[in-house]
């Protein structure tokens, strides 16, 4: 199959299977401000945040290995899930001797028991999505992401609405969800033939593990860069701010679903084509029509983003003043996909350590930006701040890959793009009188600046297809 049709319809399969289940937990966002006061949804985002955070280090992200070590056609694939699985336990056994130790930590020391069960499913559920990942079930890959998608919406409906659990019933949705996704993942794709427990090849063990291992801090930075900031908002400026911030955050979440949509499809296509003599060409013109896309969607967003916030919220105008937060998250989380993609090629490259080296220097900016900025202008800060060290990791990453893989990125482009998109975010959060004209005129600025290579993109696809069919012929 040509690689730009395999990637366009890898892409369309994960949309498929993913854009359904994300748009249920969009359109639960009323459901969430509806039933939670701003300081319990401040105290909920805490519990997830903090799991994001302890995911990684229960297990010792050796679900990284597990997918990248799964791509590999000549790797044993019961090596690779049996190494996973048993890293795991050793993770969860010590996380679980230092757990009392967060009883210290006010925010979430009410919800310590629910938070490690969280994270000791939310292991097993990584570990199991990224090995059917990597072993190219794609179609399973999507339809788990539907039904678990699903089945938490139905649970989150019944304990928010039917049963009055408020916390507790938000987060025990989201586990009983990656319970009944990991018992059916074990069921259709028979995973239990690939569980060994001895005579397991050392050598891939230890290859794994050294993998990982410079994993767990670029996990922390990633999470430092993504998420600290709502523990900062909660010290400094209360939970009920934190409320306000991580509905926000929510907006944003479309370009997210693009984004990540594309990350599933691309990082199988990245390893395909690491021997390929056109790589560089290939990277190139993926690296265009994905930055087109995201630009331009990220100005559609930004377009209707007050129209979009009055739907969400229903009338709920507790949180509507967050939405000035909004735009900032929209561009960091722009900058963030670019960061994602380049740590493509580390991926690729299995070079863990310089991933590692790049998320750190995005982590201590974020850091200290937010100590300078939250002070002074409160959960916009953390934003403006969240923004600005993605940015400053974006060519970093951009210069460092470049001893692995060389191609051209269009950087007027990019400098002109993210210009249009600083200039309606300044709009919506000055909000002049016409500020819907003057959005849509640069969207449509947006629009033109790009269509070069997006009808690039299409005719390269069509040209895929004809190939295909002829060759069939």
């Amino acid at each position: 199959m040509n690689k730009y049709k395999k990637l366009i319809v890898n892409t369309i399969t994960f949309a498929l299977g993913t854009f359904g289940s994300k748009l249920m937990v969009f359109l639960l966002i009323p459901i969430y401000t509806g039933v939670l006061a701003p300081a319990e949804l401040g105290t909920a985002d805490n519990i997830i945040q903090s799991a994001y955070l302890l995911i990684p280090l229960a297990g010792l992200s050796i679900n990284e290995a597990v997918l990248r070590f799964a791509l590999d056609r000549d790797s044993n694939k019961a090596d690779v899930f049996s190494t996973g699985l048993i890293v795991n336990f050793i993770g969860l056994s010590l996380l679980l001797c230092v757990f009392p130790l967060l009883l210290f930590v006010r925010i979430i020391a009410d919800h310590l028991v629910l938070l490690y069960v969280y994270v000791f499913i939310g292991t097993f559920k990584a570990i199991a999505s990224n090995f059917i990942r990597g072993m190219g079930y794609v179609k399973l890959f999507a339809f788990d992401g539907i039904m678990n998608t699903a089945i938490m919406s139905f649970l989150t409906i019944f304990f928010l609405l039917v049963m009055r659990s408020g916390i507790q019933g938000y987060i025990s949705a989201i586990i009983l969800a990656d319970c009944i996704s990991i018992l059916f993942l074990f069921k259709i794709a028979d995973l239990g033939k690939f569980v060994k427990w001895r005579r397991i090849d050392k050598t891939m063990s230890r290859a794994m593990v050294a993998y990982s291992i410079p994993m767990i801090p670029t996990a922390i930075m990633w999470w430092i860069t993504n998420a600290s900031d709502r523990f900062m908002i909660t010290y400094m400026k209360g939970e009920a701010a934190n409320g306000l911030y991580n509905t926000a955050s929510k907006l944003p979440y479309i370009i997210t679903i693009l984004a990540g949509l594309f990350a599933q499809a691309w990082q199988i296509s990245a390893v395909a084509e690491e021997e390929s003599a056109s790589r560089n060409r290939f990277y190139e013109r993926v690296f265009d029509f994905y930055q087109t896309l995201i630009f331009v969607g990220s100005a559609g967003l930004l377009l209707f983003i007050k129209p979009l916030m009055k739907i969400l919220l229903r009338g709920n105008f507790n949180y509507f003043d967050g939405y000035i937060y909004a735009p900032f998250l929209v561009m960091s989380t722009v900058f963030s996909a670019f960061v994602s993609f380049f740590g493509s090629i580390y991926v690729t490259q299995k070079k863990s350590n310089r991933a590692l080296v790049t998320m750190s220097i995005g982590g201590f900016l974020n850091i200290m930006l937010n100590l300078c900025f939250i002070p002074i202008l409160g959960p916009m800060g953390a934003a403006l701040a969240t923004f600005i060290s993605y940015a400053v990791v974006f060519p970093i990453r951009v210069i460092d890959t470049r001893k692995y893989v060389k191609f051209r990125i269009s950087w007027g482009k990019i400098i002109t793009n993210t210009g249009i998109l600083l200039a309606m975010s300044l709009i919506i959060i000055n909000d002049p009188r016409f500020m819907g004209v003057y959005l849509a005129i640069l969207f449509i600025i947006a629009i033109i600046a790009n269509a070069k290579v997006g009808l690039r993109a299409l005719f390269t696809l069509i040209d895929g297809f004809k190939k295909k069919r002829i060759g069939q012929e």
